[in-house]
Formats: structure tokens, C-alpha cells, sequence
């Protein structure tokens, strides 16, 4: 509200309408949609679902259940490092075969660098730390194969999945106001500077016939301003 209320435009309402679009109006005229920009997949259903959420079923859990699995011991600790791509199965259905399968390397530990196959898409693997810590077993690293790629072309594909699926939540409002306008704030993308933003409005600007907002925004901490994509 406070970058709309810096904008001069007149009185900013919050939810206007109650709960249902726009999230915020400007001057009784210009309606506003806000959606945090992350990095999405599109699911079998034809949803958005953030990257993160798999992340966030994960690095939690193993953070919390690893230490439980005893100390290090004989100048020894392991890395372990955990790789998945989706589709993926109930993360909750994974835990006993990942617990069983570090307890059993624990007991048999034979000193060299190990890989579990826990499930088709979710590879476990544990290297020696070459000292002690804490725990026996330390969380490494995380590979999410269906993460990254070209960053601008990424941005690019990431705002158009979320302006699409603005579209589509606000159509059934949209004769309400004569102006929409959509800001993403930025939590995926951060080593984006306004020069490789210019890139993303370029490619957007192509294809701008395609979406019916009369501004996009987007809001980030290594922007010194918002910068409008069109």
C-alpha cells in the first residue's frame, strides 16, 4: 500500500469489494492485483504451484530429524545431499525408507561416498566431511532439477505464468474498473538489476496483445524504484 499510496493518485482502498478483486483501488478507478513473483511449475491440473513448496515439505525435516541420528564419531561426520525433480510422491511417504537407509549406512559405514535411490525422482547421496560435527549426518546441499534456468528467460516465463493466472481470477470482475493493474513483488529473482528487467519487458512487450492489464509492476529490493515491465 505504501508504494500505491506514493504514487499521487488519490485515496488507495484495500479491498474494495470485500473479499474478491481487486486487492487495492486507486482514486475509485484504478484497480490493483498483488502476487508475489516466485518460480512456478505448472501442474497436471493446469495450477501454479511455487517451486518452494517441495523445498519447504524437505530441508525442514532433515534439518530437524538428521541430528536425531547420533553424533559424530572417530574424527567422522557425513554430508549428505539430497536431489528431486517432480513429479514427486507425499514427501511423508519417503521419511522410514530415507531413515532406514541412513541408519543401515551408519551401522555398515564403509567409508566410502554412498547414493540411495530413495524414489525415481528423489536421489539421496552422502559424502565423507573429512572432520567431526555435531551430528553424524549434516545437510550439504540441495539440487531441485526443475529449478533455474537462463534467468531472464525464466522471469520472463514466471511473469507471464502469474499474469495469466491474475487474468483468469480477475475476468468475471474486470468491468468493475476501467484500469487494472498488476504488481509482482519480487522473491524469486533478486540478482535481477533494472538493466536485465529491461530484457524482461522487451521479450513481454512481444507478446503484450495477449494480456489485458494497462500496467505491470514489479517491486524488489535490488530495485532502487519499481520498474513497469509495460
Amino acid at each position: 500500500m505504501d508504494y500505491l499510496t506514493s504514487l499521487g493518485l488519490g485515496q488507495v482502498q484495500y479491498e474494495p469489494h470485500g473479499n474478491i478483486p481487486p486487492d487495492f483501488l486507486i482514486d475509485g478507478r484504478i484497480a490493483v492485483e498483488v502476487r508475489r513473483l516466485n518460480q512456478n511449475i505448472v501442474t497436471a491440473t493446469g495450477k501454479l504451484q511455487g517451486m518452494e513448496k517441495v523445498h519447504y515439505s524437505i530441508v525442514p525435516w532433515f534439518n530437524k530429524e538428521l541430528p536425531k541420528l547420533g553424533p559424530g564419531r572417530d574424527g567422522q561426520s557425513w554430508y549428505v545431499s539430497l536431489k528431486w525433480r517432480r513429479p514427486l510422491s507425499d514427501f511423508k511417504q519417503l521419511r522410514e525408507p530415507i531413515l532406514r537407509a541412513l541408519r543401515e549406512f551408519k551401522i555398515t559405514d564403509s567409508g566410502q561416498p554412498t547414493c540411495f535411490q530413495i524414489h525415481p525422482n528423489f536421489e539421496l547421496s552422502l559424502n565423507p566431511a573429512g572432520r567431526a560435527y555435531e551430528a553424524f549426518f549434516c545437510l550439504s546441499s540441495i539440487s531441485d532439477l526443475d529449478a533455474g534456468g537462463p534467468i531472464v528467460s525464466e522471469a520472463v516465463r514466471n511473469v507471464q505464468l502469474c499474469m495469466s493466472e491474475k487474468e483468469a481470477k480477475i475476468e468475471q470482475y474486470r468491468s468493475l474498473h476501467p484500469e487494472w493493474w498488476l504488481v509482482l513483488v519480487d522473491t524469486m529473482f533478486f540478482g535481477l538489476t533494472s538493466a536485465y528487467w529491461g530484457e524482461v519487458r522487451n521479450n513481454l512487450l512481444l507478446h503484450r496483445d495477449r494480456y489485458k492489464w494497462s500496467k505491470v509492476i514489479i517491486l524488489g529490493d535490488n530495485l532502487p524504484s519499481a520498474f513497469e515491465l509495460y
